[in-house]
């Protein structure tokens, strides 16, 4: 029997997959309205992977099971996915207020980070596949607190300074913004966006800390 666990992550998906799919439409067609057509093009790739490849892996890795190794390598795919999201969505952070003054010092941190991630993730040893079944799995998980992904040190570490950076970045460039303006009223908008994109982070990163099935759930369905 399907858990509701698996249920709601497949509706969830089915949900998240319109909405995307819609978002990408409307920004295409408005993108003179983002400032730059760069920007409006840096919006609809951080939505395409993260609302759809994004989450199109998560679920591949967690509510279906095809075998130990298929399902290791959408999970590393998915945190692949996951961190350019977030880097894309950096990058659109360093565009706000002022177009002129990129940094590029910040962006050529995540991309050596990136690049050190790329080469950890091709190591067989990085994250492990664990099963709690005393069962063969079935190809829809019943019940998915019974599979787990566990980090070796390294890539536990190398995975969190990412999420800590990109973390500390977004904040950083919300006060930035927040102080150079003359009505702080104007921010709440992105000081909204920003909590709403730094609380699913630190979900992620109570599980690579913790292994603890529960944060993953936690992290995609809230």
């Amino acid at each position: 029997m399907i858990s509701v666990a698996s249920v709601s992550f497949i509706t969830g998906y089915i949900f998240i997959f319109y909405i995307s799919v819609h978002t990408i439409v409307h920004i295409l067609k408005k993108k003179d309205d983002y400032g730059t057509k760069l920007i409006s093009y840096l919006n609809a790739a951080a939505i395409l992977i993260g609302g759809i490849i994004y989450s199109s892996l998560f679920l591949f890795s967690v509510v279906f099971y095809f075998s130990d190794s298929i399902n290791l390598l959408f999970w590393k795919f998915s945190i692949f996915s996951y961190i350019i999201f977030l880097i894309i969505y950096s990058i659109i952070y360093a565009f706000f207020k002022d177009y002129e003054k990129f940094r590029a010092l910040p962006n050529i941190y995540f991309a050596l980070l990136f690049g050190l991630l790329i080469g950890d993730l091709h190591r067989e040893d990085s994250i492990h596949f664990i099963s709690m079944s005393s069962t063969p799995l079935e190809f829809v998980i019943s019940d998915i607190s019974l599979i787990n992904y566990s980090f070796d040190l390294y890539t536990e570490i190398l995975v969190a300074l990412i999420l800590l950076s990109i973390i500390i970045y977004l904040l950083y460039k919300s006060l930035t913004i927040a102080f150079s303006v003359t009505d702080i009223n104007e921010c709440y908008p992105l000081f909204l966006n920003t909590l709403i994109t730094i609380i699913p982070i630190m979900r992620f990163l109570l599980y690579v800390f913790l292994e603890n099935p529960l944060y993953w759930q936690l992290f995609i369905t809230l």
